[in-house]
């Protein structure tokens, strides 16, 4: 996609379902992975793919995920430019929960290896932005709270509402 002095080159996941874009303004590709998950081999296809492309940057848009995400360690093979979104770190703030089984946690923590590793992040909220700043490390000029975005279909409540939802909130 061109936008003045700019190109996007947007990529799909074949195994996941199918992104909620518009395709005809956001044109975009698969990658065809042969396997599910994210091992080896379809980490070095997404690696090659992009590599390929030229491109300057990438954007994890979703960097932690399940192991069906192919969300492969880009520092160390990736030598352009890389920007992850942040949503939270609530595993590693609570892995006595989230982090018992050795393989998530394994996973967890190389896939957390690219925030720390990141030449930008983007937290949605200024709560994950203090998070990774103190549990991470990352310097706050590193960092920035974008804020999450919100569907059309919210609305500010309207004056003469607004007390039936004080007293929801209240109960």
């Amino acid at each position: 996609v061109e936008h003045s002095e700019h190109s996007y080159s947007l990529y799909a996941n074949n195994r996941l379902p199918e992104p909620e874009i518009d395709r005809s303004q956001f044109p975009y590709e698969y990658i065809n992975y042969p396997y599910p998950g994210s091992g080896s081999t379809n980490e070095l296809l997404m690696k090659s793919t992009l590599i390929s492309a030229d491109i300057d940057a990438v954007l994890i848009p979703f960097q932690m995920g399940g192991p069906e995400f192919v969300i492969p360690d880009f520092t160390q093979y990736f030598p352009k430019k890389s920007f992850i979104i942040v949503y939270d770190l609530i595993p590693q703030l609570f892995p006595e929960k989230y982090l018992v089984d050795p393989h998530v946690k394994s996973m967890y923590m190389r896939r957390l290896k690219n925030k720390i590793d990141a030449d930008f992040l983007f937290a949605i909220s200024e709560s994950s932005r203090q998070d990774c700043i103190k549990h991470l490390n990352i310097s706050p000029e590193k960092i920035i709270n974008i804020s999450g975005g919100v569907s059309s279909f919210f609305s500010s409540i309207k004056p003469n509402e607004l007390l039936s939802w004080q007293k929801v909130f209240a109960e």
